[in-house]
């Protein structure tokens, strides 16, 4: 069959049916975080460079002091939370965010994540959006942008492959022994 045929049970679903209302947003807009807002400490300021593909870059830290931060409090994110990369170039950019020592926000160009549990697995869905499949849709929406970004309206109509939350459950499970694996194989 085509790429897009599935097992029994599983299902191709718009990302938006997998989010609560709020579930999905974008940083803060340009203008109402600016460069010479950045601090060395307060609340830390999760940017693109932080996101790596399935892993979470911390080494590169900024923040913004605390009243900075009370205009920007519903840009807040928090362990758990996915973190998703606009620009799109070689590859889809989103991670799991870990718990940090200090409150954080996401920059503009930065989306957050939060699906409903009850359907979707976090883990899964994060693998989900990384998969070939995934970047192949969302770089054909950029197709001819000056700069590759997509949108929180492109995300949240990718399809994501979906089966019940057992499986889920057990694929993640199953691709992080993969990964496990591979890391020993490398050690």
């Amino acid at each position: 069959g085509s790429e897009n045929d599935l097992p029994a049970g599983w299902s191709w679903t718009p990302l938006i049916r997998l989010l609560p209302k709020g579930g999905i947003f974008d940083g803060p807009f340009g203008s109402n975080l600016k460069s010479s807002d950045y601090m060395d400490s307060g609340v830390r300021v999760i940017r693109l460079e932080n996101i790596g593909q399935l892993r979470f870059i911390g080494e590169k830290e900024t923040y913004v002091s605390r009243s900075k931060y009370e205009s920007l409090k519903r840009h807040t994110v928090g362990e758990g939370d996915i973190i998703f990369a606009s620009f799109i170039a070689e590859e889809v950019r989103a991670c799991l965010l870990p718990a940090l020592s200090t409150k954080a926000i996401a920059k503009a160009d930065c989306f957050c994540l939060r699906p409903n549990s009850e359907l979707v697995d976090r883990k899964y869905l994060l693998f989900q959006l990384v998969s070939q499949k995934s970047f192949n849709t969302l770089f054909e929406e950029i197709h001819g942008a000056t700069r590759p970004r997509i949108n929180t309206t492109q995300l949240r109509e990718l399809e994501i492959r979906l089966c019940p939350l057992p499986e889920q459950v057990e694929i993640v499970r199953r691709v992080e022994e993969l990964f496990a694996l591979a890391d020993q194989l490398e050690a």
